[in-house]
């Protein structure tokens, strides 16, 4: 299987204002998978625990790329997840 194909569940893409890290105040396109198994005691979207659709790689990017932004943010993932998205 390729990487195109592979898919993962999304909760949302959108594009907001990035608010944290160095990158804070800067356009940012957010792809929110669903998932997460950090459980994280301050984590904010627990909706994203189960919510969402299958996409595959190829049309992430494509909604991603609709933006026109450069800087994106990959959250509520794992590193296992994460690792997917490396490459791109």
């Amino acid at each position: 299987m390729s990487d195109s194909d592979k898919k993962l569940t999304i909760n949302e893409i959108y594009h907001s204002v990035q608010g944290e890290s160095t990158w804070a105040g800067l356009p940012c396109v957010f792809v929110r998978l669903t998932f997460c198994d950090l459980r994280c005691n301050y984590c904010d979207t627990e909706y994203a625990f189960y919510e969402g659709t299958k996409q595959s790689l190829g049309e992430i990017v494509d909604a991603v790329a609709a933006y026109n932004c450069p800087l994106v943010e990959i959250t509520e993932a794992s590193r296992y997840y994460k690792r997917m998205f490396f490459h791109l």
